[in-house]
């Protein structure tokens, strides 16, 4: 993680600058692995993919159809992948000709960021991420 806000609410997400986590159990991470072709996901990430939580995706099989999934709705999600009762929604943020650039999402707790809600802050995120692509 570069950076991030913390909200107000005495039950909020607080992630250390600078802390890694692979790609595969992110929000961000996996809108930008949706990006990439199939068979250098493949090739970058780990034959064994580790767990950071118990909901993490750990079979090949089951990762390409999360990214499948990614790619055609144009964002992703974290269903407690990364932390146990954390949610986050990610985007890619694209150049001006579509090459991912970098990745911004919004976590929650879980009982504050639903599933039925992540359609709305995917949206909010998309326009966030448009915003800054044209300031490139």
């Amino acid at each position: 993680m570069l950076d991030g806000i913390e909200c107000r609410h005495v039950l909020r997400v607080s992630v250390p600058l600078g802390q890694e986590l692979p790609a595969h159990v992110t929000a961000a991470g996996k809108a930008l692995l949706a990006l990439r072709d199939p068979a250098d996901v493949r090739a970058t990430l780990p034959a064994a993919l580790p767990a950071t939580a118990a909901g993490s995706i750990t079979e090949w099989p089951l990762l390409e159809v999360e990214l499948e999934e990614v790619r055609a709705r144009g964002w992703a999600a974290d269903l407690e992948e990364s932390a146990h009762d954390l949610h986050g929604v990610g985007v890619a943020i694209r150049n001006r000709i579509g090459e991912p650039l970098a990745a911004i999402s919004v976590y929650a707790p879980a009982v504050r960021l639903r599933e039925q809600d992540m359609p709305a802050v995917a949206t909010a995120l998309q326009e966030t991420a448009t915003t800054i692509a044209r300031a490139e």
